[in-house]
């Protein structure tokens, strides 16, 4: 549906019908009235893509590479 650089910017199998319906609108990211996130059937396959997308990278030649973040640690004190 979208070009970057005449180039597709990402390509999904038509019977992933799943992630189609999710990022056609069924996913949502807002919160309920208690602050908690809703969730629905589109939540978890909306977010393993997701997660797939902040771990690889475009390496230029047609392949995929991990990237590594720096994980900073953070103190647990004071979080409810």
């Amino acid at each position: 549906m979208r070009q970057v650089d005449g180039d597709s910017g990402i390509v999904i199998d038509p019977r992933c019908t799943h992630l189609k319906a999710a990022m056609m609108g069924g996913y949502r990211y807002k919160r309920n009235v208690e602050g908690v996130i809703d969730k629905n059937k589109h939540s978890h396959v909306a977010e393993a893509l997701q997660y797939l997308m902040l771990h690889i990278s475009y390496n230029g030649d047609a392949s995929m590479q991990t990237v590594k973040r720096e994980v900073i640690p953070v103190a647990a004190a004071g979080w409810t």
